[in-house]
């Protein structure tokens, strides 16, 4: 009689439960699917030009290291002067760096390129990797300027957010790279996630924004412990480095500042009221932003000056 009651109970087990359970799964799957897809595809602002704001630029296209087209405006400064590049955060694009290209190309002579992040141009569909693989697509662009004539064989890179952490990783990868600022940036991929999971969920709950790194992982095909490799900066030796910080970000200036802790290179931070991140409600413009690009034109000036500020250029 109890055996039987036994089966009694596993037949209604697997009748009702089991159908629970995938149903439950299933739901969820779908829903964290959802907010994975918002996360690898971000909103993104229209783009203004470069002659917007009175410069010159030409317009300028490669191939990144997975075979992705890439493009970008190249504004010229004075010849034979070192170039900065320009990484733009999550959720923006290279138009909303324009201001900061134009600080450092009329007031430091450099020459400055800026560009679309993956998943980061309306013009060509893409995910972005939340930093998985940004770091490629700023190493091709170092590559791609450095094959141009007329250019200084030193590179400065400046990136925020997801910007920033490809900068912070493709100067790690390459000692051609003289000098990065950096705003609101984070030492892996996992704590981003966490941060975005956290955003879009309107909770701290742990355990839920954990299951995304399950989700992301099986979505990029590669192993969850990928998610909490850190930008390796002790091999930053001679590299000169500014972390920036805003109070606009915490989350992510407690990140920047555990970052500014590792590093053993040239360093220096630079806490502001506004970054430059542009994840909050507290947006820079005005005389602040006029303020945060004359700090970041400073750094490189130190970190890597124009010699005699070169010879002036034709217009592009």
């Amino acid at each position: 009689m109890r055996l039987g009651k036994y089966r009694h109970w596993w037949r209604y087990g697997n009748i009702v439960f089991l159908p629970a359970v995938l149903t439950v799964f299933t739901l969820t799957s779908i829903f964290y699917a959802y907010l994975l897809y918002r996360m690898v595809h971000p909103p993104i602002p229209a783009e203004l030009v470069p002659s917007y704001h009175g410069l010159p630029f030409s317009e300028v296209r490669w191939k990144n290291r997975s075979g992705l087209s890439m493009k970008g405006w190249f504004i010229p400064g004075a010849r034979g002067a070192p170039v900065v590049i320009l990484c733009h955060g999550y959720e923006s694009n290279r138009s909303e760096v324009l201001d900061l290209a134009a600080t450092l190309q009329e007031k430091g002579a450099y020459n400055v390129l800026v560009f679309n992040l993956r998943g980061h141009d309306q013009s060509q569909p893409s995910r972005t990797s939340l930093g998985l693989y940004e770091k490629e697509d700023v190493l091709s662009t170092i590559d791609f300027v450095l094959s141009m004539s007329d250019v200084e064989k030193r590179i400065g890179l400046w990136g925020v957010s997801v910007g920033g952490h490809a900068a912070l990783a493709a100067a790690v990868a390459d000692e051609r790279v003289t000098a990065v600022a950096v705003d609101s940036v984070y030492p892996n991929v996992r704590s981003f996630v966490g941060l975005q999971t956290r955003h879009l969920l309107r909770s701290q709950n742990r355990f839920l924004t954990g299951l995304m790194d399950v989700y992301y992982s099986a979505h990029f095909l590669i192993l969850p412990s990928r998610l909490s490799e850190r930008i390796p900066l002790e091999r930053l030796q001679n590299t000169s480095l500014l972390f920036i910080t805003g109070t606009n970000s915490p989350d992510l200036a407690a990140l920047t500042r555990g970052l500014y802790a590792e590093a053993h290179a040239p360093k220096d931070i630079l806490p502001l009221v506004k970054s430059r991140d542009n994840s909050g409600y507290e947006v820079l413009f005005g005389d602040e932003k006029r303020l945060y690009d004359e700090r970041v034109l400073e750094f490189f000036r130190k970190a890597m000056p124009v010699s005699g500020h070169g010879q002036a250029r034709q217009k592009v």
